[in-house]
């Protein structure tokens, strides 16, 4: 399973650009934004497990289990990029075979499988007929977290881990 880069992103990528370049890029537009939209998509779980009958939908506990792994494994990702893999990154020191930047990659392959378990149970983020808002809502942010970690997965994966690891 890959993620693959959107066409503004394509369009941006016709030079290789300077490494801190696409690290900045990752924390500003894709890190920061991430951390508060694990939280607010925690709510909007919450909010539809309070509220959601059954009779519309019958796979919320399977939904909120996998977006709970998801967003703790989220959480300690973006961290060790940021203390760890970014400014290893930065500093030039060359790749070893037990480089974060490994695990990192395995941890993609891992948020790519859970979001595409969260697609299958939702339906690909449709509600279903009669759904309540809190529902409406959840379906909502968790496709928009899907378009957005992809997005943020293929520029690692396609454009800044390569690079490093070439080497």
């Amino acid at each position: 399973m890959e993620a693959t880069m959107t066409e503004r992103e394509t369009a941006t990528r016709g030079r290789q650009r300077p490494l801190d370049e696409i690290i900045d890029e990752l924390i500003d537009v894709y890190h920061e934004p991430l951390k508060l939209e694990l939280e607010a998509v925690h709510k909007h779980v919450l909010a539809a497990m309070a509220t959601h009958d059954d009779s519309h939908f019958d796979h919320m506990t399977d939904v909120a289990e996998v977006f709970g792994l998801l967003k703790d494994e989220l959480k300690v990702h973006v961290r060790t990029e940021e203390e760890t893999v970014f400014p290893r990154i930065l500093s030039g020191k060359p790749v070893a075979a037990d480089d974060p930047i490994h695990a990192m990659i395995g941890d993609h392959e891992a948020a790519l499988r859970m979001l595409a378990r969260l697609r299958e149970l939702t339906g690909g983020y449709r509600p279903p007929a009669g759904a309540g808002h809190a529902l409406e809502s959840l379906w909502h942010s968790l496709a928009h977290l899907d378009r957005e970690l992809r997005d943020h997965i293929a520029i690692e994966d396609q454009e800044l881990f390569p690079r490093v690891l070439a080497k």
